[in-house]
């Protein structure tokens, strides 16, 4: 097991002296270094041209699938600059996960080597830089340890390249090799150049197997993050709630009443009609025996006649009509661009001027077949029957208020936007437009 002193440049190049001065004072005549020696000081370093990178871009674009183009282009990179392992790790959702392994020897989750690969990861993810072990004695100090961890556990050398796309950091791509040959830094500046090619195809693959609402969360955050950025960040900001607000008024659907003018009236029962073309003689002060007899079994208050006696009354015209005032009917003048949404049997809410506290339920009982006209308006008038529980007792006939009839679940924006609209309709119509 190799530890940081093991691993340390100074170390390496006192082992290759020593080994050098026993090799001279075996034979002084001739330089004979051992074969251990001559690979640690192997000069003969793979070279990333430019057919190296497009040969490295093929092998990632033939995959579909986004997982082995990971492994696929890290098995490439492993054999071609002559690495001993090389794992490709993204950000998932807060920290690295190692994607694919070079030579398709993927780690199981939890083993203790893969969990040092991705803590490496964080590591230099976090710092926004690379980061190696042995690190460069030239090079800017950048902290290790997790680098340090996954040596003396593998026995390599170690450098992690964060993934960088259009100034974010999306993964990192972590180097392995033994100590036959060491990391110098110009393979790893190389490396950060195949990383900045290959990395945003990389992240391409990634977003296309997203599903459509990450990719189009992601979306929103692209667009949005910019413009808040910006030197006119508060009116791009208000520009962006208001969208959003917009949107959530489109969508959310609210419950929607119709709200109308309403009155309480008498109930009228059905009236008597003359069957024949004659006069009426008389009208006596108290009815007569037929009447006495249905009151007891319809028990009205009044009489209202609609006939003047000695004079012809027409066949099938109204004598009479017998309403009560101990059941009322509501009356519900409802405006004619609302009126085709109200059916029978719809139920609603009454408040009347007199009894703000008191909300009487109704329904819906039937629509009148045709317009009044007041004030320059044209209503129609819906007649409901008030629900048996109603304060009867506080209530008169002439009692107005405001009735509010359920008709269902309508988007906000269309409830406070509908009448608008249809209004300039009429008028783009009626200037034939």
């Amino acid at each position: 097991m190799l530890d940081s002193q093991t691993l340390s440049p100074p170390y390496v190049m006192a082992r290759i002296t020593n080994q050098i001065h026993n090799t001279e004072d075996a034979n002084s005549n001739s330089l004979t270094v051992a074969p251990q020696v001559m690979a640690l000081i192997k000069t003969d370093r793979p070279k990333i041209d430019a057919q190296t990178v497009l040969e490295l871009q093929a092998t990632l674009l033939t995959q579909d699938l986004f997982c082995e183009a990971a492994s696929a282009l890290a098995s490439d990179i492993a054999v071609k600059l002559h690495y001993d392992r090389v794992s490709i790790g993204l950000i998932a959702p807060d920290q690295a996960c190692v994607s694919g392994f070079s030579h398709g020897a993927e780690a199981p989750v939890g083993r203790e080597e893969n969990r040092a690969i991705v803590t490496a990861m964080n590591e230099a993810i976090e710092q926004c830089a690379t980061v190696s072990y042995p690190d460069d004695p030239n090079e800017f100090p950048r902290i290790n340890m997790a680098h340090a961890a996954l040596a003396r556990l593998s026995g390599n050398q170690v450098a992690t390249i964060p993934l960088c796309h259009d100034g974010q950091i999306f993964g990192a791509m972590t180097l392995e090799r033994g100590v036959s040959m060491s990391i110098s830094l110009n393979e790893i500046t190389s490396c950060e150049h195949v990383a900045c090619l290959l990395g945003p195809i990389l992240l391409l693959k990634w977003e296309a197997k997203q599903p459509w609402h990450a990719r189009l969360r992601k979306e929103i955050a692209d667009w949005t993050q910019p413009h808040l950025k910006s030197r006119q960040s508060g009116v791009n900001f208000v520009l962006f709630a208001s969208l959003a607000l917009v949107i959530s008024l489109s969508l959310i659907p609210v419950q929607y009443n119709i709200n109308a003018p309403a009155r309480l009236e008498a109930r009228a029962y059905p009236e008597l009609i003359n069957p024949l073309n004659e006069h009426i003689q008389s009208i006596p002060a108290s009815p007569p025996e037929w009447l006495r007899t249905s009151r007891s079994r319809t028990a009205f208050d009044g009489i209202v006649f609609k006939q003047s006696p000695e004079t012809l009354v027409q066949k099938n015209a109204a004598l009479l009509t017998s309403i009560t005032t101990r059941a009322y009917s509501l009356m519900i003048d409802v405006d004619e661009g609302d009126v085709s949404e109200v059916q029978p049997r719809q139920v609603g809410k009454l408040a009347l001027i007199s009894l703000p506290d008191k909300i009487i339920l109704f329904q819906v009982q039937r629509i009148t077949p045709s317009a009044l006209t007041h004030d320059g308006h044209h209503f129609f008038q819906i007649e409901a029957v008030l629900a048996p529980n109603s304060a009867q007792h506080l209530l008169h006939t002439g009692l107005a208020g405001i009735a509010k009839i359920r008709i269902g679940q309508r988007p906000l924006l269309w409830i406070w936007s509908h009448h608008i609209i249809a209004r300039v309709e009429y008028k783009i119509w009626c200037w034939g437009l």
